[in-house]
């Protein structure tokens, strides 16, 4: 063979290859679904929303939301899980169903939160925030720690509900703390600030949103908050591993991620697209409005990988310890 005949086979035999592998260079190019694992109107679903509208218009073709509640969020993570690793079917994900259903309910769980997805970009967080009706005594970590110790069958927490991040929340700071505290869950954060506000409970371990207005009005003094670093919400608030635990952390998240096999041409596509999000200042604002902090910029995949890994060891000693059974 002449080295003409040569070069035409090789030619060939590269544009047989690039037929058979597919382009993702025009990605997307059909409608994408976002799938929210809660009813429409909470917290992730207007999230999601605000993240779904920008990737419209920034990738020119539909990013829809659909919600699939059900089983703590776990339903529709599950049918992430399993839909096809194309791009086009992506989840709207929380450390809910990342990180705590998981593990407080493993039976519902029929998949592995680090195996079966693939990160795409951490979106946002939302802290804690423990508060105290404005005439308890107590104002920081030590002297709560100091005054439970003192009163081991008097002091209590509220929260939302069992297995909330609140409650998980106040059960890794008892744990850390070596704290005699009681957990009261309630149905809802609204019946949890009304106790602490009338002193029915001492402290409630809640999201930022809902505590707010009454750290604002003084009504409820802000012991600490439970992000790794101060929030802007909140810049005045020490956290709780300034206050003498370090190392604690406990805050809900928000990520897309999509199925595992993902290519990663198209994981990049989307993690570029959304790193641009994140420098619009009315998205910061919107989500700041709900409690959520935008990180400076997108985390990268494997740092978001790692946080899973990490809250999945963390929250299963919580839960383990605690004795938390799912109601």
């Amino acid at each position: 063979m002449n080295r003409r005949s040569i070069s035409i086979s090789a030619a060939l035999a590269a544009l047989m290859l690039g037929l058979a592998s597919p382009s993702w260079a025009a990605y997307p190019d059909r409608p994408v679904r976002l799938i929210v694992p809660f009813a429409p109107g909470g917290g992730t679903d207007i999230v999601g929303r605000q993240v779904a509208e920008r990737l419209t218009t920034m990738l020119k073709q539909p990013f829809v939301v659909e919600n699939k509640p059900g089983a703590g969020a776990m339903l529709g993570a599950d049918y992430v899980a399993q839909a096809a690793p194309d791009g086009y079917t992506l989840l709207m994900g929380t450390s809910a169903e990342l990180t705590i259903g998981p593990r407080l309910t493993p039976s519902i769980a029929r998949y592995d939160p680090v195996k079966d997805f693939a990160p795409v970009a951490l979106i946002g967080v939302s802290p804690n925030v423990l508060v105290a009706a404005s005439g308890f005594a107590p104002k920081t970590i030590p002297e709560i720690i100091s005054y439970g110790k003192a009163n081991p069958d008097r002091l209590s927490y509220g929260s939302g509900g069992t297995g909330t991040g609140p409650h998980l929340a106040g059960e890794l700071l008892k744990s850390m703390g070596k704290l005699p505290m009681t957990h009261i869950p309630y149905k809802g954060s609204g019946p949890a600030l009304t106790d602490v506000l009338a002193g029915q409970t001492q402290l409630m371990m809640s999201t930022v949103a809902p505590a707010l207005p009454f750290i604002k009005s003084g009504k409820l003094h802000a012991i600490a908050v439970t992000s790794g670093k101060r929030s802007p919400l909140l810049p005045n608030v020490p956290t709780v591993a300034e206050q003498g635990l370090a190392g604690y952390e406990a805050v809900t998240w928000y990520a897309v991620v999509a199925p595992a096999g993902v290519p990663a041409e198209v994981q990049e596509r989307l993690r570029n697209a959304i790193a641009q999000i994140l420098q619009s200042k009315e998205f910061i604002d919107k989500l700041a409005a709900l409690g959520v902090e935008t990180p400076e910029a997108s985390a990268s995949a494997g740092s978001l990988k790692e946080r899973i890994r990490r809250e999945l060891d963390q929250w299963g000693t919580v839960i383990r310890d605690a004795g938390i059974r799912a109601e």
